[in-house]
């Protein structure tokens, strides 16, 4: 929609008072000028707990609207035309984010930017080299002055002492011929011992020897590596179409498993392309993939009695059905008695079965439960709310974690992608994505539409030198779209 010549104009949020034109505009259906910025609406579905076909009324009139199944996108958009004066004040027309006959001269104003900020990047770097080969010179003119001066020091003291032997060698010549006489004989024997030491002393010297041991590859010089960044958008995608409506997915290193709404779901292997039906008249509850590499299903059937299942991650052996015994309400996680756990949610409840004692134990946490996270004896679980609880198994505690709401700029590659490879937690709801630094025992939340425009993350997997988010297009709830990265 162009706002234009609107009787009821504003051109700021009526609930932040921000200028519209600078925080992605959305309209009510109640009034073509009840327009309110994308934050602001999110932030009534947070607090109301918003879901799909819920009811709310609008903030300025009251009048009852639905919240829409593609969240804030699923109000019309808003554009502004006109612009403003000096003052920043609407002329009784409206503001334009981007005027559209003004595009080529802006888009060309960009280009030209970009341009010179590679040139100054290119003379920054050039010179960044230039006084790394500097500093390698003056380390390698240190170094020669050292070896210079150890090979001349050698080599003096050799030629000075062959020199010392040939001078002590010069008296020879003025020995006479010795006859055979008593003190010929001794002179003689005398002149062999002199001889021989002469000859040991020069055998000795000569020996010695001094060399330059060179680098015997100069390719292993190491002044320094070009690292080109990658881009934020994705090197490749993949889509996968499924029949029917994705209502549960899981992921692991052996691969994405997804759930069909409907009676008589199925499980889908989306990488080896096997799947896992159950009878109609069974309902999945939730699953989860446990550390054994093992899938565990939670179901329930007409008459409410739960069913435990277990099997391969590939489907390659009949599912088995775990007998358990269900426990009362639990108050807080200090009941449980072992640290082996599968971990399942339904509304508030936070199910954890005990593989050891085969017992599945319930906590009412109170708030509906969005997505959860297990890392060693830690448990994170997100709320429908936003908050997020730590649930440390081992020493029985629970606490919330502060949450950082950042609706900035952000950096894909170093603000998403960087905290989990190095072991952080991502969690995500309708709206946002949650990544949890575990040891810091804090979270920066996201909105999903500044990390990937068209859709919602529901996790990610790393492999050798790749990683990808496992997406869902917003029009498109059959439809898994991995978005992969380099690394």
């Amino acid at each position: 929609m162009k706002v234009k010549d609107m009787g009821d104009y504003i051109t700021e949020c009526p609930i932040c008072t921000e200028v519209l034109v600078e925080r992605e505009p959305r309209r009510l259906s109640c009034n073509p000028s009840h327009v309110f910025c994308s934050e602001c609406l999110e932030n009534i579905a947070i607090s109301l707990r918003l879901q799909s076909g819920d009811e709310f009324p609008c903030p300025i009139c009251k009048t009852i609207s639905k919240w829409p199944k593609l969240g804030v996108d699923g109000f019309p958009e808003v554009h502004f035309e006109d612009e403003t004066d000096d003052c920043g004040k609407s002329n009784k027309s409206n503001l334009l984010s981007m005027k559209e006959d003004n595009f080529a001269e802006n888009f060309y104003n960009d280009i030209m930017k970009e341009i010179e900020k590679t040139k100054l990047k290119r003379s920054q770097e050039l010179g960044k080299l230039k006084n790394e080969i500097d500093n390698l010179k003056q380390i390698i003119d240190k170094k020669e002055a050292c070896l210079r001066d150890k090979l001349e020091t050698f080599f003096d003291e050799k030629e000075n002492k062959l020199q010392e032997i040939l001078e002590e060698s010069e008296f020879l010549k003025n020995i006479p011929a010795l006859s055979g006489s008593r003190v010929s004989l001794i002179l003689k024997e005398n002149f062999d011992v002199m001889k021989e030491d002469l000859l040991h002393e020069k055998e000795m010297t000569a020996k010695k020897d001094a060399y330059l041991k060179t680098v015997k590859n100069l390719d292993s010089l190491e002044i320094g590596s070009i690292i080109i960044l990658p881009s934020d958008k994705p090197s490749n995608e993949r889509s996968i179409r499924l029949n029917g409506q994705i209502a549960l997915l899981r992921y692991c290193n052996d691969g994405i498993f997804v759930i069909n709404s409907g009676p008589g779901p199925t499980c889908y292997n989306i990488e080896t392309k096997s799947s896992l039906s159950f009878h109609r008249d069974r309902s999945i509850i939730d699953f989860c993939i446990g550390r054994d590499g093992y899938i565990y299903f939670l179901m329930e059937n007409l008459k409410h009695s739960k069913k435990l299942y277990m099997i391969d991650t590939c489907f390659n052996q009949e599912k088995f059905e775990i007998d358990f015994k269900e426990t009362p309400i639990l108050s807080d996680p200090s009941f449980l008695s072992s640290k082996d756990h599968i971990y399942f949610t339904r509304y508030s409840n936070l199910m954890i079965y005990e593989k050891r004692s085969k017992r599945l134990l319930s906590m009412d946490l109170k708030l509906p439960i969005s997505n959860v996270k297990a890392k060693d004896e830690l448990v994170f679980v997100l709320f429908k709310n936003g908050t997020i609880k730590e649930l440390d198994i081992g020493k029985g505690k629970t606490n919330f974690i502060d949450v950082k709401l950042d609706d900035g700029k952000i950096s894909v590659r170093n603000d998403i992608i960087s905290p989990l490879l190095k072991g952080n937690l991502l969690l995500c709801d309708e709206q946002r994505v949650y990544i949890v630094f575990v040891k810091e025992k804090k979270a920066i939340s996201y909105r999903h539409r500044k990390i990937l425009k068209h859709g919602k993350i529901f996790g990610y997997r790393i492999s050798k030198d790749e990683f990808y988010f496992i997406t869902n297009e917003y029009e498109l709830n059959n439809c898994i779209v991995c978005k992969y990265f380099d690394i």
